[in-house]
């Protein structure tokens, strides 16, 4: 099976002159999101991961802004949201002027929670995000291959409304890297695994797509692939609460 999705407008691949990976710039300036009750404001946090640093992990207790902050690179333009900085890919794409199927080729995104097609088998499910896209070829070889890669072979035509905890997340995360994507975003998604299936997709990441993609984990234990990052962004935050609002100041230290 060969499934088309768009040439025009792709974000530009790397050549054979240049590293095998790409070079991922993330620069935020600062960052403010309210609603009638509660108002969050993150200070600035810069870094670059490039074939030396694939891998960045940010790390930080429960509700201390670690998915708010990722899920501002997928929604700039949110009424709420107050926003300054940008998030380039190969340093010279910002994140908010890509259309849908850029982004879609661009970012794989390996949800906290994500959303399967409940009656749908977990191969559709797989392959569903191609749709969103124009005129990408995705082989049925590379298909196969991260079915291998994430073991998904044994419940890949079980309807995901079946599966566990576990096959769910690795589902989710073969979904993230199915596309080739220049950065992949793994947000607290290892922590159904038992300790060896763990292990073992920690490797396959490592060996098999460090090389190719830049990959931004979400954590807030350090176990998560933080022993395969030489970059770590630690979240921690001061709350206040004045007479109308909760406030949140949430600040980053790259280490």
């Amino acid at each position: 099976m060969t499934t088309k999705t768009g040439q025009a407008g792709a974000v530009t691949q790397p050549t054979a002159t240049q590293q095998s990976g790409p070079v991922l710039k993330f620069e935020l300036l600062s960052m403010e999101i309210e609603n009638d009750s509660n108002r969050l404001e993150f200070g600035a946090v810069s870094f670059t991961l490039s074939d030396e640093s694939p891998f960045a992990v940010i790390l930080g207790p429960s509700g201390s802004g670690k998915t708010t902050l990722m899920k501002s690179l997928f929604e700039p333009f949110h009424r709420e949201w107050q926003q300054s900085g940008a998030f380039r890919v190969s340093e010279n794409h910002r994140i908010d002027a890509l259309s849908l199927d850029q982004l879609t080729r661009c970012i794989g995104y390996a949800a906290q929670r994500p959303y399967f097609l409940p009656y749908a088998s977990a191969r559709k499910n797989l392959v569903a995000p191609i749709k969103w896209t124009d005129k990408q070829e995705i082989s049925e070889a590379s298909i196969e291959q991260v079915i291998e890669h994430f073991q998904l072979s044994s419940f890949i035509d079980q309807k995901a409304s079946f599966l566990s905890a576990g096959e769910r997340q690795r589902l989710n995360l073969a979904r993230a890297f199915l596309m080739s994507p220049r950065v992949v975003i793994i947000d607290e998604c290892l922590s159904a695994l038992d300790e060896n299936m763990a292990t073992e997709i920690r490797k396959t990441i490592q060996s098999q797509y460090a090389s190719k993609c830049r990959i931004l984990v979400i954590s807030h234990r350090s176990s998560d692939l933080v022993e395969l990052s030489k970059i770590t962004v630690t979240l921690s935050d001061n709350r206040s609460q004045t007479a109308n609002k909760r406030l949140q100041k949430i600040t980053a230290v790259v280490s």
